[in-house]
C-alpha cells in the first residue's frame, strides 16, 4: 500500500465534507428565501456542488478499491 494513496483517500474525503457542508448551507439559505425544492434541484450553483461532490464519491471509491486490491495482494504475498 503506497502512503500517497492514503493521503490522496483522505484529501478526498476532506474535500467531500466541504463540498457537503457548502451544499447544505446553500440549501438552507435557498429554503429560508422560500425557495421550493424542486427550484433549489435546478439552481446552478446547487446542481454545481451536486456534480462536484458525485465526482468526488467516484474518485474515493476507485481510490478504495485500489487501496482493497493492494491489501488483499500484500495479505496473500504474507501467507506465503
Amino acid at each position: 500500500m503506497r502512503v500517497s494513496d492514503l493521503a490522496e483517500r483522505d484529501a478526498l474525503r476532506n474535500k467531500w465534507i466541504e463540498v457537503r457542508v457548502r451544499r447544505l448551507a446553500l440549501k438552507n439559505d435557498l429554503i429560508a428565501g422560500g425557495m421550493e425544492i424542486h427550484f433549489i434541484r435546478r439552481n446552478n450553483e446547487y446542481r454545481t456542488l451536486v456534480k462536484e461532490q458525485h465526482a468526488l464519491s467516484t474518485r474515493m471509491k476507485h481510490l478504495n478499491a485500489s487501496i482493497s486490491r493492494m491489501n488483499a495482494k500484500n495479505a496473500g504475498e504474507d501467507n506465503e
